[in-house]
């Protein structure tokens, strides 16, 4: 507020002008409730009441949208179901929250239904591809397949590393399953296809903990539990 109160000061169009009224306006949309006071003398503390006519003090609107009900976000339809994703954010539900919401986030245009998903997938590593389109389960799959592909251009490169990581994760995967099956059959001559079934759909944690007892084993109780396999 000073800044632009000096800024206009110093303007010389407004020589002779008063200053402008400021209205400050605090948009919070975090985790918690927000606790600061609303003005600016509050924040000294307790001091004494002949020092209060020295302090500059102010008010500020507060917009918590974690304590307005969806409905009330906005009169602007538009913006009511733009702020909405917002208002969720940080819920460990959004997903639910999004699809229960009456505010119509997919009512929005294209663009605007791009944008919200791609915020919300910058802001939350929890949240992929699928937990997205499964909002959109209900739209016709044109249009959900048209707001996808923009989705998947917004993040054509981290999509793409990532499909590589999983890529090279499952062959890893599988190469473990199959060296281990390999390795049973060498030392026990046959195994039943229910082991090697159990053995292809476990994962690289399970496989290396199999394998490290199968170059030892004499039998299948040796790797398995005798109750499971």
């Amino acid at each position: 507020m000073i800044r632009l109160w000096s800024d206009w000061v110093k303007d010389k169009k407004n020589n002779g002008k008063s200053l402008p009224v400021i209205v400050p306006l605090v948009f919070y949309h975090g985790k918690s409730r927000w606790t600061i006071p609303t003005n600016f003398a509050s924040i000294f503390g307790d001091i004494p009441e002949i020092m209060r006519p020295y302090i500059p003090d102010f008010s500020y609107e507060l917009a918590d949208l974690g304590q307005v009900a969806d409905k009330d976000l906005s009169k602007d339809k538009r913006l009511a179901a733009l702020l909405t994703p917002m208002k969720y954010i940080f819920k460990t539900d959004i997903m639910v929250s999004l699809k229960e919401s009456e505010n119509g986030l997919l009512e929005l245009d294209k663009v605007d239904i791009v944008t919200w998903m791609a915020y919300i997938l910058n802001v939350r590593n929890d949240i992929d591809r699928e937990d997205i389109a499964s909002v959109m389960n209900h739209l016709p799959a044109p249009q959900r397949e048209e707001i996808m592909a923009g989705l998947a251009q917004e993040f054509r490169e981290e999509w793409y590393q990532k499909g590589i990581a999983e890529g090279v994760a499952k062959a890893q995967t599988e190469t473990r399953a199959k060296s281990l099956i390999e390795a049973l059959e060498s030392r026990l001559e046959s195994i039943p296809e229910t082991v090697k079934l159990k053995i292809k759909d476990a994962d690289m944690k399970q496989l290396d903990k199999w394998f490290s007892k199968a170059l030892k084993a004499t039998s299948l109780e040796d790797v398995f539990d005798k109750k499971k396999h």
